[in-house]
């Protein structure tokens, strides 16, 4: 952790001006927000977080005050300090089990923004991936989500195709996933296929979620496809990565046949 945090406290720019206990609360802050520490693992004591970053104990102990202040730990006498479990990240599987998590994750503690809820011609690039006839129209659905009264984490793209399509509408939607809604209108969720890229914010994802143009974003393009192997739904997922990371359990199966690594459900 030495090596890691020499680069905080020279600084670069404006973390020049962060007192550096601030700046050691940042470090902390973004261990903690990544479950570092699960639920009920007692944190470094101040002496050793002292040693660790190579600062004083009064330096730790502001830190420690605020990330109290923070909400992200709890303090007992006797006991140690402790990471508050409800800002901990949820332990999240690969696989079907992991995606329907999301999903009810996503719809029980977030806030919806509807930009757009239209008909649409299905762009070019899906009709030649699902082999559209020309000129078939779709629903186009975009929306921003966010923690309930805290700045937007992800702006999406969504593409259904007929005739899927003319199950939803906004108030059978609402806060809802598209696959959510259209599962409950009788929609066989098969497979899901998804790739991860790096992009850099243009001028309206940049309004969306309130960074800078160029600013480094995570994109999530996922195809879903019913037992027909058809594409019912495309869409693209925009994350700010200051709130989002992409995680996978992996178990490693043993049989007669070579070892292989598969999802851990």
């Amino acid at each position: 952790m030495a090596g890691e945090f020499s680069a905080v406290r020279q600084g670069k720019g404006i973390r020049d001006a962060l007192p550096l206990y601030y700046r050691i609360f940042l470090v902390l802050e973004q261990k903690i927000r990544a479950g570092h520490w699960r639920e009920g693992v007692v944190l470094p004591s101040e002496q050793d977080l002292a040693a660790e970053f190579e600062v004083s104990r009064v330096t730790i102990r502001n830190t420690m005050a605020l990330l109290e202040e923070a909400n992200l730990i709890t303090r007992h006498r006797g006991r140690g300090t402790f990471v508050n479990p409800t800002i901990l990240p949820p332990e999240v599987s690969d696989g079907m089990a992991g995606f329907k998590m999301n999903i009810r994750e996503f719809e029980e503690t977030t806030e919806v923004e509807l930009h757009e809820f239209a008909e649409v011609d299905v762009p070019p690039d899906i009709m030649g991936a699902v082999d559209t006839p020309s000129g078939q129209r779709g629903l186009r659905i975009r929306r921003t989500r966010r923690q309930p009264g805290g700045r937007a984490f992800s702006y999406s793209v969504v593409h259904v195709l007929p005739p899927e399509a003319y199950l939803l509408s906004q108030e059978t939607l609402g806060n809802r996933t598209v696959i959510a809604a259209l599962e409950e209108k009788g929609f066989v969720f098969a497979k899901a296929e998804q790739r991860l890229t790096a992009v850099a914010a243009d001028a309206e994802l940049a309004q969306y979620l309130d960074v800078v143009q160029g600013a480094p974003l995570i994109c999530l393009k996922r195809a879903v496809f019913d037992d027909q192997e058809r594409i019912v739904e495309f869409i693209e997922i925009y994350y700010n990565p200051e709130f989002f990371e992409y995680r996978v359990g992996l178990s490693r199966e043993k049989g007669d046949s070579s070892p292989q690594w598969v999802p851990r459900l």
